[in-house]
């Protein structure tokens, strides 16, 4: 669509569109209340998502979101903290909620409500992110990032199994895949994931960002973007995890040819990490570099990072 939508915390949706830098829209969407995300259709031209503090996510249409086409509420005393929209199914989406679930729907029968209920994070869900076709990827504030599958599970309103140990689903629907290491008990800090490359990428309250691959529950590297030593430890998965894990990416100054990941650019550090994002890989192809991460700090640092083998 060539537009950029951001929501506020007083509740306004603003529309810019990026080629002119013009105004398109500036909406009262959520009734005053903090919005903490929105997101794009890569299908349906101009459908919008946006998630917010009034409990509720919202479906926007039309160019300037002219139209509001729905008002979800999955659970209507909890928060909406993250939605998401599939690049892979039309008609799915997915939202993360203070109730520590996350929720997915198919918006051709949004009259029935959700048909899958992943349940299982003991504190609020702060994000969710679609990897590929079949799977959901989910963050929440008890230090966890999910891994779970779509296909395979039954429709319906049934709660899908709660959160294991990491390691292969059990039967009832439980996660694939549990990821820990990052620390995170009270902030957004960001999730992001690159599907080709079974990808995903969170920050932490310790001053780093974490990456994990979809192979394993341990943290595949992490960057210390703080500048003071981090307090971050892998916590769960098993042996052959720990002796695959947590090899620190390069410090700031050091050559890429080091392997794990240096940083690119950097506008400074400290605070915790609060945003995450994985660059195209044609980003990386144009650089002559190996996967990108984009990420920024609470105290306005951003930093770009490749992520190398050893």
């Amino acid at each position: 669509d060539g537009v950029l939508t951001v929501g506020d915390y007083d509740g306004v949706l603003l529309q810019l569109h990026l080629a002119s830098g013009h105004q398109i829209a500036d909406v009262d969407a959520h009734e005053g209340r903090k919005i903490w995300s929105v997101a794009h259709s890569t299908h349906t031209p101009h459908l919008t998502a946006s998630a917010a503090d009034d409990r509720c996510a919202r479906l926007w249409a039309g160019r300037g979101l002219t139209q509001r086409v729905a008002v979800l509420r999955p659970n209507p005393g909890a928060s909406v903290c993250c939605v998401d929209l599939s690049p892979s199914h039309a008609h799915l989406l997915a939202a993360a909620c203070s109730d520590g679930a996350a929720y997915v729907y198919d918006m051709r029968q949004l009259a029935g409500g959700p048909m899958m209920e992943l349940r299982g994070h003991t504190r609020p869900a702060s994000y969710c992110r679609f990897l590929g076709g079949g799977q959901l990827v989910t963050a929440a504030t008890d230090a966890t990032v999910a891994l779970w599958e779509l296909g395979g599970a039954a429709a319906g309103n049934g709660a899908l199994g709660a959160i294991g140990d990491g390691g292969a689903a059990a039967a009832g629907g439980a996660p694939q895949r549990v990821f820990r290491g990052h620390s995170n008990e009270k902030n957004f800090v960001g999730l992001s994931v690159r599907a080709a490359d079974g990808l995903v990428a969170c920050g932490s309250e310790c001053g780093s960002a974490f990456a994990y691959h979809t192979s394993w529950a341990a943290p595949l590297a992490a960057i210390d973007l703080s500048g003071a030593p981090a307090a971050c430890g892998a916590r769960g998965g098993d042996a052959s995890d720990a002796a695959r894990t947590a090899r620190p990416w390069a410090a700031a100054g050091a050559a890429a040819a080091a392997g794990g990941a240096a940083p690119v650019r950097s506008g400074g550090g400290g605070g915790f990490v609060s945003a995450v994002c994985w660059q195209p890989a044609e980003a990386g192809a144009v650089l002559g570099l190996p996967p990108l991460l984009a990420a920024g700090t609470s105290l306005g640092g951003v930093s770009l990072c490749a992520l190398a083998a050893r």
